[in-house]
């Protein structure tokens, strides 16, 4: 045994799958750090001969580790590990020559995250017709791993795509070192380059992908483009040029993606595609927070259905931790909504999880949760999606919403009112108004809350 630098240095393990460097050491700290599993050249000093083969390195952004087995245990995971993978590493961390190094402990596996991309995306839809355009919010989302070809990606879905409250699988992503981030899409088996976020100007990019169907003709293989600008904004804002369409500029936003969908147009300008529709950014979000704002978001919001504003009531949900904790944080409608419209509650969800639901009303006409005797049972049951509740009796209403992973409940309650009163006078029909959250009745010059007290 030699000592070198206040570190022991002893003969490692032999992996049978990586050329890992020998060096071992026991007297530094222990660390925890996340990061994506690549491989690199064998690290080699000033002078040193130098094998030809590749190790494994965990890459963390800002350094690259070289790894090492501290036991036949972490010897055995490093050996099974697949390349792009997101992982938590504890060991022990060193450094020889220009080289740092991980002793490493354990390894485990997360959900993968791209470094250089968000995870989670609100598009607006839009349909064109006769009768007005309609809009829509659709959620592009990173769901969970999948491997393809021995490379690890983030599967990309849709939830609510083309106005259907329903997933839609779009392909799987993955990043290199070089903040490349490449695509199998949904209608292909080849991998294609969607974002190059370290390019420059002047690059030119090959086998590129903006969208389309490649299984029924319309871009089967990769398009080749330059990039001709690129802004000095944050977050800065790239143009492209396609070498076979020099009349309609493709934009990324850096960290965000393209202007219309994250993982390529359904329909490029360059198809010539027959919908009358097109898709809008409108926010994107990375780890639960929201990064980005576009400038169509300041006309509609993060979230926006015409359907909703037209015909419907929002029903404001919130958490619930346990009975009797008070309600003070609101869902993101990315995930779940409520919408009284008509006779109908309609509950859409967005995480692609099954949820319980149930719906209970104040037989009383109370709104004070202090009454639980009052309570009656509308309707409970599970649902994927989306679903519609038909309501049929005048009340307040409590919707519930739990999964049995949640360690907490949604709750949201809510006042329906069937009919409109009518008065002696036919010829004036009452109607239902909105004010300051509790639904009152109109008609003529006076105002009545829904038990028939007049206000004014």
């Amino acid at each position: 045994m030699l000592a070198i630098a206040g570190a022991l240095w002893t003969t490692s393990l032999s992996s049978e799958r990586w050329c890992m460097p020998s060096y071992k050491t026991d007297t530094e700290p222990w660390i925890v750090v996340h990061g994506v599993l690549a491989e690199a050249g064998f690290p080699c000093g000033e002078g040193e001969d130098c094998p030809t083969c590749l190790t494994i390195v965990l890459m963390t952004g800002d350094r690259t580790y070289y790894l090492t087995a501290g036991d036949n245990q972490a010897e055995q995971q490093l050996d099974a590990a697949v390349l792009g993978t997101s992982v938590t590493i504890e060991g022990i961390p060193f450094t020889r020559e220009q080289f740092n190094y991980i002793q490493v402990s354990s390894i485990a596996a997360e959900p993968l995250r791209l470094r250089s991309l968000c995870d989670t995306w609100n598009i607006l839809f839009v349909r064109m017709g006769g009768r007005g355009d309609e809009y829509s919010t659709e959620v592009h989302r990173l769901t969970t791993d999948t491997v393809i070809n021995g490379k690890t990606y983030a599967q990309l879905y849709i939830y609510g795509s083309y106005g259907v409250p329903d997933m839609t699988y779009r392909g799987a992503l993955r990043e290199d070192e070089n903040a490349n981030i490449y695509i199998v899409p949904a209608t292909a088996d080849h991998e294609y380059l969607l974002y190059a976020f370290n390019a420059k100007v002047g690059d030119k990019l090959s086998n590129l992908w903006i969208g389309g169907s490649a299984k029924t003709g319309g871009l089967p293989d990769g398009l080749n483009a330059r990039v001709a600008d690129i802004t000095e904004t944050l977050p800065r804002i790239f143009t492209l040029y396609l070498d076979i369409d020099d009349y309609h500029p493709i934009q990324w936003i850096e960290g965000v993606g393209l202007t219309d969908e994250p993982g390529g147009s359904t329909c490029p300008a360059i198809l010539g595609c027959g919908c009358s529709c097109g898709h809008r950014l409108l926010c994107a979000y990375k780890d639960g927070e929201q990064v980005y704002a576009s400038e169509v978001s300041e006309q509609f919001g993060c979230w926006y259905d015409s359907n909703d504003q037209q015909a419907g009531d929002t029903v404001r949900l919130y958490v619930q931790d346990g009975p009797g904790s008070s309600t003070v944080d609101p869902i993101d409608p990315n995930q779940i909504t409520a919408v009284v419209k008509e006779d109908q509650l309609i509950i859409h969800e967005y995480i692609g999880e099954e949820i319980e639901y149930e719906l209970t009303r104040d037989s009383q006409g109370n709104s004070s949760s202090d009454a639980p005797a009052a309570k009656r049972a509308v309707q409970a049951d599970s649902f994927h999606g989306a679903v519609t509740i038909k309501l049929t009796d005048q009340g307040f209403y409590t919707l519930q919403l739990t999964n049995p992973d949640w360690n907490y409940s949604i709750v949201g309650t809510f006042e329906y009112y069937p009919t409109s009163l009518q008065e002696t006078d036919s010829s004036v029909a009452a109607k239902k108004v909105l004010h300051d959250g509790q639904m009152l009745i109109k008609h003529g010059d006076k105002i009545y809350t829904l038990t028939g007290l007049e206000l004014r």
